[in-house]
């Protein structure tokens, strides 16, 4: 696992690896450059090209370095101070690590890349809420390949088990999210779930995906009035519970980037209200919109494009780091998609994974591996990354 070198290390590191001279490798987008690291102070590295060897850098460019001391990998990344023929320096880095476990380094894209993510649904336009979250519409296996009609009559029966009172809502014109409960469900895409009315919701999600509305959702989105204890949820529950309510929760049917409904059972009665209801609602609302799909219940509002524009932050041929923008759907951590990479090349479509995934302010971002990249995919992206003579990496070794 990769670990952060602190300040007395790093400097040792650097001094005697200018001492041994070793061999540095740097790479920005396009271009690399192995040369010999000569000498560093507390502001600048100095390294040597090679008389009359190319320099392939810009002064203030940022720049990705590798290199290996005592058998351990190194890598940062700064910028370049001085840049001719003959002279490199750079500037000291901040941070260091060694052990990364990715095999290329991340360059900033060359000019030409560009990337685009391949979503159905996307261009689907619902007059129903759309969430934060986006999921694909796939069959639910414990539901069987039931009509529509059995379905929902599976659902009435099943339901029972858990709750006094169940009912499927569709948002279509003219039914919107009604009350606290709903316009919450709706707007995040998750499971509002009550195990008791006198009580908060949960502190922590036990599910690995993410699938319920904690206390922190919560008072991310009322704001300030939920933390000065002016919660509307809190205010709509406690109504509800006047009225007999013990327990509920309210499963948002997510279809793709919106909520086209909702599951709601309630509970008046003691009786066990657990994750067991959560995993029944939002199996039915999974199968429901599988259904819908099958039977073309959208079929009137047929997508434009399902290519939904990325930004292209950096890449490797392990895979990339994109932003989508305010308002692009959230994807889900592990979810497999689609995407098609542009280059000067041309167009080639690719499958990754969602690795990681972060925010900073208004953007979401993503890390995504490349699955089952063909290797004649894998050598272009190398030459078209690192510049040409940049061959696959040794175990341990420099690119």
């Amino acid at each position: 696992m990769a670990a952060r070198i602190e300040k007395v290390e790093k400097e040792f590191i650097l001094s005697s690896a200018a001492e041994s001279a070793l061999p540095v490798r740097i790479q920005a987008a396009g271009r690399n450059l192995t040369c010999r690291l000569s000498s560093v102070d507390k502001e600048l590295l100095r390294l040597s090209p090679g008389k009359g060897g190319e320099n392939p850098f810009r002064a203030w460019e940022t720049v990705s370095v590798q290199f290996d001391f005592r058998g351990q990998p190194m890598a940062f990344t700064t910028k370049v101070k001085r840049s001719s023929p003959g002279l490199l320096e750079l500037a000291s880095p901040e941070a260091m690590y060694r052990d990364l476990l990715r095999r290329w380094p991340r360059v900033q894209a060359p000019h030409g890349f560009s990337a685009s993510l391949l979503l159905p649904g996307f261009g689907l336009a619902l007059s129903c809420p759309a969430s934060k979250e986006y999921v694909e519409v796939e069959p639910e296996t414990n539901f069987g390949d039931s009509s529509l009609s059995a379905l929902v009559e599976q659902f009435r029966q099943k339901a029972s088990e858990f709750a006094d009172e169940s009912r499927v809502i569709m948002f279509k014109e003219g039914r919107c999210p009604d009350g606290a409960a709903e316009e919450l469900a709706s707007a995040l895409g998750k499971v509002l779930f009550v195990a008791s009315t006198a009580s908060g919701l949960p502190v922590a999600d036990p599910y690995p995906e993410g699938r319920l509305i904690t206390q922190r959702d919560l008072e991310d989105f009322e704001g300030t009035l939920s933390l000065a204890g002016d919660s509307a949820l809190r205010s709509y529950l406690e109504s509800r519970a006047l009225g007999g309510l013990l327990a509920a929760l309210w499963c948002p049917i997510l279809y793709y980037r919106y909520v086209i409904g909702l599951v709601y059972l309630g509970a008046n009665s003691l009786r066990p209200f657990d994750l067991r209801a959560v995993d029944f609602a939002y199996g039915f609302s999974r199968a429901l919109a599988w259904n819908l799909k099958r039977y073309g219940y959208f079929e009137a509002s047929s997508p434009q494009s399902d290519l939904c524009p990325a930004t292209l932050v950096d890449l490797s041929p392990s895979g990339l780091l994109i932003s989508l923008g305010r308002g692009m759907p959230i994807l889900k951590a592990s979810q497999d998609l689609d995407l098609v990479l542009s280059s000067p090349q041309g167009e080639k479509p690719l499958r990754a994974r969602v690795a990681r995934r972060f925010s900073e302010g208004k953007n979401s971002f993503y890390g995504l591996a490349f699955e089952e990249l063909p290797e004649a995919s894998a050598s272009e992206l190398v030459c078209g990354l690192y510049g040409a003579g940049c061959d696959f990496p040794t175990q341990g070794g420099l690119c």
